[in-house]
């Protein structure tokens, strides 16, 4: 599958299923809304998908058809599940709580993953996880006797997370397209930056501390599992040749824009392909920057549900000029 011959139909089909106009142009489009009705609207041209009452159903859309163009076009779907489990971890998230805490049917969020959501909802309703990932399978599988034990919630996220990235890694692995491998390990990397940044500011007594992370921090990255476990000088001299040591060391306490600063750095992985005619590079960075400018596109909604000016928005914009 990492023959680039396998992907001659694939890129031009991803590439000419793109709306026209510039990344720039996208951006400002998205700038542009006033208000949610105008979101929906400009989401809606941007991405060629039909205008829905909400913006994240939109954006739904928008994303759907991205991953149907992929999944029509490419030789073997499985090499890209490492970039589509995040979905379906979430999936099964939801679905656990939905079964167990007794929410109402239709809080799946997203047809994205690799599992159908309604396969998801069946297994979390008969405790039967055979269908999904093998190790959210069997996280799943603990996090619900976990919570009907302890009644802990938390437990799903932290054990369905980790399990995620299990997943992920293995998945890339097997796939042998390293730039997958390269995305999912830069995004093992950034979960546990943020995780580890977090729990510190919570005010947690140490060893309380030290065993959340413990069990939050995620495989897959090149950031030793050890260099969490100090303070942030500690960190910054154990984090080896992790392309966001600039990023670490320029952080300043704010989380929004570190966090925007580690997405722009895993979307730059992407940055060259746009000069590659033919590969499974091309439809990697289709679905990257698709996603980039949906989250941009949530950005926005939330600014304008805070009352944030344009210029604050602009500042919390991903960088989909890849």
């Amino acid at each position: 599958m990492m023959s680039e011959n396998n992907y001659l139909y694939a890129s031009s089909l991803v590439r000419a299923s793109e709306k026209g106009g510039s990344a720039g142009e996208r951006l400002e489009t998205i700038l542009s809304s006033a208000n949610a009705e105008s979101l929906c609207k400009n989401a809606a041209a941007i991405f060629g998908v039909d205008e829905k009452s909400t913006p994240e159903a939109v954006l739904e859309g928008a994303l759907m058809r991205c991953i149907s163009t992929i999944r029509s076009a490419v030789p073997d779907m499985s090499v890209f599940a490492p970039l589509l489990y995040k979905y379906d971890c979430n999936n099964i998230k939801l679905a656990l709580k939905s079964s167990l805490l007794g929410i109402a049917d239709g809080v799946m969020i997203s047809g994205a993953g690799t599992i159908a959501p309604d396969t998801v909802a069946k297994c979390a309703e008969t405790g039967d996880f055979s269908k999904v990932p093998l190790a959210m399978g069997k996280a799943a599988k603990k996090a619900r006797e976990a919570y009907l034990k302890t009644g802990e919630a938390r437990a799903i996220d932290l054990m369905l997370d980790r399990a995620c990235f299990e997943d992920m890694k293995k998945a890339a692995d097997e796939g042998n397209v390293p730039l997958i491998s390269e995305i999912v390990s830069a995004t093992a990397d950034k979960v546990n930056i943020l995780t580890y940044l977090r729990i510190g500011k919570m005010n947690m007594p140490e060893e309380s501390a030290k065993a959340l992370l413990s069990r939050a921090l995620v495989v897959g990255g090149k950031i030793p599992h050890t260099a969490f476990f100090g303070d942030i000088e500690y960190l910054k001299s154990n984090l080896g040749n992790c392309i966001f040591k600039k990023a670490i060391a320029e952080f300043d306490g704010s989380f929004t824009a570190l966090e925007k600063v580690l997405d722009d750095i895993i979307l730059s992985l992407v940055r060259d392909v746009k000069f590659k005619a033919f590969g499974a590079e091309v439809p990697i960075r289709h679905l990257m920057v698709c996603e980039a400018e949906i989250l941009n596109c949530r950005i926005m909604a939330r600014c304008l549900a805070e009352g944030a000016d344009k210029a604050e928005a602009r500042r919390r914009m991903r960088c989909a000029y890849v």
